[in-house]
């Protein structure tokens, strides 16, 4: 029962984060796509081969 209880309450705990991480998201959603189109514009071949993770 303990355990039940438990996992009830931590079950309850991750969605009440992840609602609140989706309200944020929904807040700065709007920011998100531009800022990564810009980051995109600055990675073109030369630089992607500089990457550290690059083969």
């Amino acid at each position: 029962m303990l355990i039940s209880l438990l996992s009830r309450f931590y079950a309850a705990m991750i969605a009440a984060r992840q609602r609140k991480a989706t309200e944020e998201l929904k807040r700065h959603g709007i920011l998100l796509p531009f800022e990564l189109e810009q980051a995109g514009w600055k990675i073109n071949e030369r630089n992607e081969d500089s990457l550290p993770f690059a083969r």
